[in-house]
């Protein structure tokens, strides 16, 4: 009796119905291992009962397997329908921080909802990051954080152009890839300005942000000031900034775009 009186009482409307659930990965883990072990357990009936939020731990240690492998795995009709906030974050402990593109995308297959997705701290290779976003389409995706990685987006977010519902942005402190010249960013006549292809963004946290301009350098360098200038003057949509803009270009732009509000710390 008083098991189901607290779980009518846990279930009413006005509190908070978020459940969490977590996968801690293994040495030995595959994606094979991973769905298998949700199976057994029952997580696909589980997460029913609105267990809203997945994380899953240590995925860069998953080992690799065949495409065709893979794909036989992913042909399994094991979908948490229900889960939409996927975090594959790790620390600056974690096993190993290099993620392999496939895996992840095995990952997204499993969650097919997800709204809301925490890669911080995770690095993905710059090639594989450009193959698979731009092949992989998650219709609902709005938010997207990806804290303290040294192998993430591009600085024009071109492999996030079929993300139709985007709206949020977190990548403080990463380290981001620059596929066209620091001029065409910096020039007022050209087209292409920072997260241009992500046409619905309305926040944007890019504190610490530095750039890489090719796939292999190691040289880091901040974003420019005239990058950062040209993004907020040209970016129809956006409503909020952490950025490192310098306080008197941030007075500056506030008289331009009062309709947005600049964060600097």
């Amino acid at each position: 009796i008083c098991s189901k009186s607290c779980r009518e009482a846990r279930s009413n409307e006005s509190l908070d119905q978020t459940r969490t659930g977590t996968i801690v990965c293994a040495q030995s883990a595959t994606i094979r291992s991973i769905y298998n072990a949700i199976v057994r357990g029952g997580w696909n009936n589980a997460f029913s009962l609105h267990r809203t939020h997945l994380r899953i731990e240590n995925v860069g240690i998953i080992k690799s397997e065949s495409r065709l492998d893979m794909e036989n795995v992913e042909k399994q009709s094991i979908r948490l329908e229900h889960v939409i906030s996927l975090d594959l974050s790790c620390g600056s402990q974690a096993l190993n921080r290099l993620a392999r593109g496939d895996t992840v995308y095995s990952l997204f297959k499993l969650t097919p909802k997800v709204v809301e997705i925490d890669f911080s701290g995770l690095d993905i290779s710059v090639s594989q990051v450009w193959r698979w976003f731009t092949h992989n389409r998650c219709p609902y995706v709005k938010r997207i954080t990806w804290t303290n990685s040294e192998n993430s987006l591009n600085l024009v977010g071109y492999p996030l152009m079929n993300y139709a519902v985007l709206t949020t942005l977190n990548l403080d402190d990463s380290c981001l890839f620059s596929p066209t010249s620091r001029f065409d960013l910096e020039a007022p006549h050209r087209n292409l300005y920072l997260f241009s292809y992500c046409k619905k963004l309305e926040r944007l946290s890019i504190k610490g942000v530095t750039m890489s301009i090719s796939f292999t350098n190691t040289q880091r360098v901040p974003l420019s000031q005239n990058m950062l200038i040209k993004m907020v003057r040209r970016h129809p949509t956006l409503k909020w900034l952490r950025s490192d803009l310098t306080n008197d270009n941030v007075a500056m732009l506030k008289q331009e775009r009062p309709d947005i509000m600049f964060v600097s710390d």
